[in-house]
């Protein structure tokens, strides 16, 4: 490509473009495939922390193609899906029960970054039930 023939390639407009205008394809690092994960995003935050849920927060990872998600991970094991921004609330939890939690970056080629540190949350106890202190019916 590089031996100074031009070769004319008629493009749309009114400017030529030549052989040499291509020669930046030559260059390796320009089509280089991204092989570098995403850092590992913030260790996790818990809020809102109910009998049955809770919400997570965390700071966000970096990777040069992008982030395309997070995949949670509960006591250990990954949840289904991924989430695209840095907040998750999860629910249908036991209540008085510890779960622990973590987040993995993905980008935007598919690559999997490392896991945060973890976050230990304990859900509230159940609200109580209002008990009936007399049961008399009255009726008039």
């Amino acid at each position: 490509m590089g031996d100074g023939r031009r070769w004319p390639i008629p493009p749309a407009g009114s400017r030529q473009l030549t052989l040499d205008d291509l020669t930046l394809l030559e260059d390796p690092n320009l089509l280089a495939p991204d092989t570098t994960p995403p850092t590992a995003p913030g260790t996790p935050v818990a809020s809102n922390v109910t009998s049955t849920g809770v919400t997570l927060n965390w700071a966000a990872a970096t990777d040069a193609s992008g982030i395309a998600g997070y995949r949670i991970i509960r006591n250990g094991v990954e949840l289904p899906g991924s989430v695209a921004g840095t907040t998750f609330a999860d629910t249908g939890l036991a209540p008085s029960t510890s779960y622990t939690y973590a987040v993995r970056a993905v980008d935007q080629v598919g690559l999997v970054g490392p896991t945060s540190g973890t976050a230990p949350v304990t859900t509230a106890a159940s609200p109580p039930v209002n008990p009936v202190l007399f049961g008399d019916t009255f009726t008039g």
